[in-house]
């Protein structure tokens, strides 16, 4: 039988993947599992289509996976699998998982690749299928994108079992084929910055409180010297800094809390403003004196998942040596109702000297960020992205599947959008403005804002910080930009409007004419029937 090596090379030696020697990376104990991908086919009567190295492995194997394939069952839809054993000595188990139609790509509907995410889906659904059977070493098929096969591979394996006596057994991943590897590095950085993120979130809250939450970070970020510094401030800074909003909160709780500040220099010599990246940071919300139903509340652990997407996502950044300047804010504590919580109409005074009227304690997160935001503009930033477990209301109105984007920026959101496009994220993106109905469940006649309506955080941090008025130059030239393209779009679109009136104008005319023609015959009841009666047959008339 020939080896694997030199079947590689006969089948695909013009293929823009090398040829690999897999039995020279045959693992001397333990099993070994391989996952492959393959399309769905368009028509019933499409042969199956597989990835390159699916096709390159059935030829290793002289058809065997493809007649296999297609005698047991149907065709393979997107994330199904189906598993094969003792194909190849080198791989005893080989899963094969559905790829979705070769022709996805780009969902403009959905604000997605659909391409990369049926990608991530695969190689999440068949590691995940090969660590409940204990194989221990699993090589994925790149599918032409290693780096979302490598991302899906690594967020399929996350469990968090850290607790638990029986723990998931740990499984070493690789592509399928070694010319990818820089690909799939990069996507495996992405998934681990991404696990980080929700292990902090997944972990209890008595074990991740405001301080452990900094001390995780800072044992993560140690390793990368003076690129990453990292100042976990303490409650006598923040008392120094004024930051009475944050602090009413954080007064409820008897555990202290910790305004994280990450600083990444990824480019010391740049004389660009840096990037601000602000989370909020609520290890556990009871909803303080306008305490939460019982029922879900141990899911508040996870309300401090800004803060934690906003260090995950700094960390990624350093480790792949982006070349920029980041500084992440995390305004970090619990929302609990002590005796020295704040209550449903107190009067509390923010960072910038402003103050707020709390009618609802659950409400509390607009608080942390007010504070975190004005900090946020003392480093004159380039630009801020602020995240946030902010609100239920947008899980109602969207769903679990989409993520709300408020902006003050059309020119940074189209950015944000290209860059979800780009790559690496599978989230939908709906984009919001806060409209005149949600101003007034904020704005009250005294002008005196209320952080209670929980529609309106949005809206209320951009009234209270004025961030519009922050860099008054730049802010013109967005607008007028945005002016000028909204412009010529309202004009496309107001011709387009006049030639439908004009349409619209004519047939209106023509009925008109049509209708006074009618109406010239008959005017009354007794002309109808003189009319009528005129009509009547000869024979008919009396003599």
């Amino acid at each position: 039988m020939l080896t694997i090596r030199a079947a590689l090379q006969r089948a695909g030696s013009g293929s823009c993947c090398r040829a690999l020697s897999l039995s020279s990376r045959v693992c001397n104990a333990g099993k070994k599992g391989l996952v492959l991908g393959v399309y769905e086919k368009e028509k019933e009567e499409d042969s199956l289509r597989f990835t390159d190295a699916g096709d390159k492995f059935d030829k290793v194997v002289s058809g065997k996976l493809r007649d296999l394939l297609m005698r047991s069952g149907p065709s393979l839809k997107k994330g199904k699998t189906r598993m094969f054993y003792g194909l190849h000595e080198d791989f005893p188990s080989v899963v094969v998982v559905g790829l979705g139609k070769k022709t996805a790509g780009l969902d403009l509907l959905e604000n997605w690749n659909e391409s990369k995410e049926n990608i991530r889906t695969a190689a999440s659904v068949g590691c995940r299928l090969m660590q409940d059977l204990e194989v221990l070493q699993v090589e994925v098929d790149p599918c032409a994108d290693a780096h979302s096969a490598a991302e899906g591979a690594v967020l399929g394996l996350f469990e968090y079992d850290e607790l638990k006596k029986k723990k998931k057994k740990v499984v070493a991943t690789q592509p399928f084929d070694g010319s990818c590897l820089a690909a799939w590095q990069t996507g495996v950085l992405y998934a681990e910055g991404q696990n980080l993120a929700r292990y902090l979130m997944e972990a209890p809250a008595n074990i991740i409180t405001p301080t452990k939450f900094a001390e995780i970070l800072q044992e993560k970020l140690s390793t990368f010297g003076d690129t990453v510094k990292v100042f976990p401030r303490s409650k006598p800074w923040i008392e120094e800094q004024q930051m009475g909003a944050f602090l009413s909160v954080a007064k409820g709780s008897d555990e202290p809390p910790i305004f994280l500040e990450i600083h990444y220099q990824g480019n010391p010599e740049s004389s660009q403003p840096p990037v601000v990246f602000v989370g909020k940071g609520v290890t556990f919300d009871s909803g303080g004196i306008s305490l939460k139903p019982s029922s879900g509340m141990d899911a508040m652990r996870a309300d401090m998942g800004g803060a934690a997407t906003v260090c995950s996502a700094i960390l990624t950044a350093a480790q792949l040596n982006m070349p920029l300047n980041i500084i992440g804010l995390a305004a970090l504590c619990e929302n609990m109702p002590n005796g020295r919580a704040n209550k449903p109409g107190d009067v509390v005074r923010a960072k910038n000297g402003k103050t707020i009227q709390v009618d609802n304690t659950d409400a509390e997160g607009r608080l942390l960020l007010a504070d975190a935001l004005c900090y946020a503009h003392s480093f004159n930033p380039r630009v801020i992205v602020n995240a946030a477990t902010l609100t239920g209301a947008m899980d109602v109105a969207l769903g679990s599947a989409a993520t709300g984007v408020f902006t003050n920026s059309i020119w940074l959101w189209t950015h944000l959008q290209e860059a979800c496009f780009a790559s690496l994220v599978s989230q939908d993106y709906v984009n919001g403005t806060d409209q005149e109905e949600i101003r007034t469940g904020v704005e009250q006649c005294i002008q005196k804002f209320l952080d209670v309506a929980r529609q309106t955080e949005c809206f209320f941090l951009q009234k209270r910080l004025q961030l519009s008025v922050q860099k008054p130059e730049q802010v013109i030239k967005e607008d007028v930009s945005e002016l000028r393209n909204e412009l010529q779009r309202k004009e496309v679109l107001i011709q387009k409007h006049l030639t439908k009136l004009r349409s619209w104008q004519q047939v209106l005319e023509d009925i008109n004419v049509q209708h006074k023609k009618t109406n010239e015959t008959a005017q009354g009841p007794l002309a109808y029937l003189e009319q009528a009666s005129a009509n009547i047959p000869a024979p008919m008339k009396q003599k």
